[in-house]
């Protein structure tokens, strides 16, 4: 029922309305000596209050049933274009999360969900000032003699979620750029709402003061100058990030399963 429809049903409910109140009114006032036919008349005055509120409650669930059916159509017609995309974008989303975290990378989607989930069960023991001072050591291949054993190499977990967090911004700004005219505002504001989770981390941020503290923590780290205290609050920052968008990435394929159903 489109507006134009529910005005002039308003306005046909109003005008049959004022005639039944009119009568109502008229029937009561007319002593017919029955008692049965004033309590018709009465029922008259009250009967068009009763039939609009009915009518009201009809047309909002009207309303929201046609919107319900405007976000599917808006959504299937999303999906449909950006299916693949989007299915990409969510494992990077945690893909990312987890070489700085855990120091891997899983090989499938399913290894790389199951990390994901692992890694927020056990975040406290994860991420903690000892693992932050050790940082992610990863093999370095000799590809010109693979036969060598490879060597170890140190990164620290702040250049590794600097090098995430652009990763991260990229990719979802890449994803509006595509589909801003297609993606639906609910996925739009998760998406959104990763993109500032990450913004505000000062481990994850491309903001120039964050980079700037980062760097600053870095060199300390290189020089053996950094203490317990400075391990504790990175280990902090880590985990508190990881909640939240761990939360965040949860939800958005959570609506994407309720969407699609």
């Amino acid at each position: 029922m489109n507006t134009s429809e529910t005005k002039k049903t308003f306005v046909i409910i109003a005008i049959i309305g004022i005639c039944a109140v009119v009568v109502g009114i008229i029937g009561l006032l007319v002593p017919y000596g029955n008692n049965r036919w004033n309590f018709i008349f009465e029922n008259l005055i009250w009967l068009p209050l009763e039939v609009a509120l009915v009518v009201s409650i009809f047309d909002r669930l009207m309303k929201r049933n046609n919107e319900r059916i405007a976000a599917k159509r808006e959504f299937d017609e999303y999906y449909l274009l950006a299916e693949k995309r989007l299915t990409d974008l969510i494992n990077i989303l945690k893909l990312e999360m987890i070489k700085v975290y855990a120091g891997v990378v899983p090989q499938t989607a399913e290894e790389t969900n199951k990390k994901f989930e692992s890694m927020f069960k056990d975040i406290e023991e994860l991420i903690d000032p000892i693992k932050i001072k050790e940082g992610i050591h990863s093999a370095v291949f000799d590809y010109k003699n693979i036969s060598l054993t490879p060597d170890s190499q140190r990164k620290t977990h702040l250049e590794l979620s600097a090098l995430a967090g652009e990763e991260i911004v990229f990719q979802i700004k890449g994803h509006f750029d595509l589909f801003l005219k297609y993606i639906p505002t609910e996925i739009f504001h998760k998406l959104d709402k990763i993109l500032i989770c990450v913004d505000q981390s000062m481990v994850f941020s491309e903001n120039p003061n964050f980079k700037m503290m980062r760097n600053m923590l870095i060199h300390r780290d290189s020089e053996g100058k950094s203490s317990y205290e400075e391990y504790k609050g990175l280990s902090n920052s880590y985990e508190s990030t990881f909640k939240e968008y761990y939360q965040l990435v949860i939800e958005l394929e959570q609506q994407i399963v309720e969407k699609r159903a």
